[in-house]
């Protein structure tokens, strides 16, 4: 198992476990984080169909080595 593919896995096992009224989750769609499989994580997200999430895709965050999401909850 690559390091992207486990780093994946360990995202959406967070967003599952995570129940709450309002969460809103922006995923960065830069060059970066899009070749280390941020679009996985979208498709894998709009599964889910979760009604209490609202999905967003957003330019850099400037974080590039650390993450590409970022939720708020509400």
């Amino acid at each position: 198992m690559t390091y992207e593919e486990k780093r994946y896995k360990i995202i959406v096992k967070k967003i599952t476990y995570f129940w709450v009224k309002n969460m809103e989750i922006k995923v960065c769609m830069g060059s970066s984080c899009h070749l280390k499989g941020a679009h996985k994580i979208v498709e894998k997200i709009k599964k889910m169909s979760l009604d209490n999430l609202e999905l967003k895709g957003s330019l850099c965050f400037g974080e590039c080595a650390i993450q590409f999401l970022h939720k708020s909850v509400t």
